[in-house]
């Protein structure tokens, strides 16, 4: 019984830490401050300028539950959460260190 229960753990605790993210958030968004958000299906992300691409700005890995992403900035090391809404053609997700202020993202493809 306390192995099952060991097993039983074992498999909700990775389930978890792998949560995929949400498929709408795949893809190509933009935001007001000229940045270019890169969201690829093997959940890494790359942040950039649209003035010079080749700038980037953050670059990582993203996990989700319903309303909260977990980042893991492979640049720096750093890891957060934020709180998260994805549309259609929106993604508001709030900042790190601000939660009451948020990036707007629209898709662009």
């Amino acid at each position: 019984m306390r192995k099952l229960l060991v097993l039983i753990s074992f498999i909700a605790t990775n389930t978890l830490l792998n949560a995929q993210i949400p498929a709408a958030l795949h893809g190509l968004w933009v935001n007001e401050d000229n940045e270019l958000l890169t969201i690829q299906p093997n959940n890494t992300f790359v942040r950039q300028t649209t003035t010079n691409p080749s700038t980037i700005i953050s670059r990582g890995e993203l996990k989700a539950d319903k309303k909260t992403l977990y980042i893991l900035r492979t640049d720096s090391g750093e890891e957060y959460s934020l709180q998260f809404y994805v549309g259609e053609e929106v993604f508001v997700v709030s900042r790190p260190g601000s939660p009451d202020q948020a990036w707007l993202f629209q898709r662009l493809n």
